[in-house]
């Protein structure tokens, strides 16, 4: 795989988490606003988190996992195109 296919499947896997991100807050009941807060993240971040715009550290992640409720494993359990 070159750089450019590989460089394109990480960001596609990226927007996928964040998608991932938003649906499990919807069917939590959460606003942006309320999952940053339980996450200890300011709503901005979150939002560039959800829109695919930033790689989010596993730590990020966690705090994610955490505030949904949910385990990290969960979380990733991203499906692809």
């Amino acid at each position: 795989m070159n750089d450019h296919n590989s460089s394109r499947s990480y960001n596609l896997i990226i927007e996928a988490i964040g998608k991932r991100i938003i649906a499990l807050r919807k069917l939590k009941g959460y606003s942006q606003a309320e999952l940053a807060e339980r996450c200890g993240k300011k709503p901005q971040s979150l939002e560039r988190v959800e829109n695919g715009k930033i790689n989010p550290s596993i730590k990020f992640l966690l705090a994610i996992a955490f505030g949904l409720g949910i385990s990290l494993k969960e979380l990733l359990d991203v499906q692809m195109a």
